[in-house]
């Protein structure tokens, strides 16, 4: 229970701590192979304003799909190694071992009430980053949808057990006993590698965070995404996708102009203390 003792996060700290976080995800997924990218309005504070927004304070990282299933495995594998480095991976919103589809890696000495229990408080949005076929707009978005249903079957053979409410959930459970009929660990590999399949990409395709949003605005031409390039955020070096102009300009349109006054808001919807 946060109580008294429990000392509020200013908004200097906790955007100190990002940053630092940052530093060591970095690090640690550079030790260990895995792709990473500032994404949304982390990457356009890295252009406009070489760190943060002034008005917001978070970050949000991009990964290919085969390092984003790495990472997930390496948490498992890594945990007292990221422990010492005050890091762990928290589900997203109340979507208990939901993994396969975003998640967050927090800071464990941070502490915020959210959905009726404790967790940690400072975290990175952490989305998947899918290839897409050279296809039309509409034959993108089935594509999508096609990916979420296998996000939706490993989850549940990774968790162990059915989420949802009423007909979903009924659904969720039938399906489940049948995962576990054939092994859950047999039927996870077996849907992670269709998904990778699925989910490379390619110059002459498309990229698309499929877990982060359904608008068209996170579909991107591949050749944008296939190397990086490092850019400066708050006096630190770190990786963008090398088309991050293009990007920008297909999320954001002309990006380096200011948005009016009354749309500078901050994401942050609950109080943050030290543990």
């Amino acid at each position: 229970m946060i109580t008294e003792n429990h000392r509020l996060i200013t908004d200097n700290e906790k955007k100190k701590l990002l940053v630092e976080m940052l530093e060591k995800i970095d690090n640690f997924f550079g030790q260990n192979d895995i792709k990473y990218f500032l994404a949304y309005g982390t990457l356009l504070g890295a252009v406009r304003h070489q760190g943060f927004i002034p008005w917001d304070d978070d970050i949000d990282l991009l990964l290919p799909r085969e390092s984003f299933l790495r990472l997930i495995h390496l948490f498992e594998e890594k945990k007292e190694e990221l422990s010492a480095l005050n890091l762990e991976i928290v589900e997203y919103g109340q979507n208990k071992k939901d993994y396969f589809k975003r998640f967050k890696i927090a800071d464990n000495r941070t502490v915020m009430e959210e959905f009726g229990e404790e967790r940690s408080a400072v975290f990175i949005d952490i989305f998947p980053l899918d290839g897409f076929p050279n296809k039309d707009i509409k034959y993108l978005r089935r594509y999508r949808e096609k990916i979420l249903r296998i996000d939706n079957i490993i989850s549940l053979c990774y968790a162990g057990f059915a989420q949802g409410k009423g007909v979903k959930k009924i659904i969720y459970s039938l399906c489940l006993m049948g995962y576990k009929f054939l092994g859950l660990k047999k039927m996870q590999n077996y849907y992670e590698k269709k998904l990778l399949k699925l989910t490379s990409f390619n110059k002459k395709g498309f990229v698309c965070a499929s877990e982060s949003s359904k608008s068209d605005k996170n579909i991107y031409k591949s050749i944008d995404w296939v190397e990086h390039v490092e850019l400066s955020f708050e006096g630190k070096k770190f990786k963008v996708p090398n088309g991050y102009h293009n990007v920008l300009t297909s999320h954001f349109g002309d990006y380096m102009k200011l948005p009016p006054e009354d749309q500078r808001h901050s994401h942050e919807y609950y109080e943050m203390y030290w543990r």
